[in-house]
């Protein structure tokens, strides 16, 4: 059966599938979709980075997509051996939703969080 994926942007982050098979029927999913530039969105496809930092909270927790943005990888990011390293040869896939994975936790990162961790 032929289909066509469309990715149309809401608002919150949200993006709306929408699948178009080739007898004319339109679904429409909901997913909760995190945008990354790679290398870190490979890394957590690799499942070689757990812990994504952001200056917003979530109540969310279950299902996220990983979305491995178009912006290609930062010069500085080339010059830092270890992570070049941790990278390998993990594919780099721009502009594509790449994995799934859970939400399972969001926590504010202060002094104390370093401390005990």
């Amino acid at each position: 059966m032929a289909m066509t994926t469309n990715l149309l942007p809401l608002s919150s982050g949200i993006l709306t599938i929408y699948f178009i098979y080739s007898i004319s029927v339109l679904e429409a999913i909901d997913m909760k979709v995190l945008s990354l530039t790679e290398p870190w969105a490979a890394l957590i496809k690799d499942k070689k980075k757990f812990i994504e930092t952001r200056s917003w909270q979530t109540n969310y927790r279950g299902e996220l997509f990983i979305h491995a943005s178009s912006t290609k990888i930062p010069k500085y990011a080339f010059e830092d051996t270890e992570l070049m390293i941790i990278v390998g040869d993990s594919k780099m896939n721009y502009g594509y939703i790449i994995c799934k994975c859970n939400l399972v936790d969001c926590v504010y990162m202060d002094e104390n969080f370093y401390r005990t961790n």
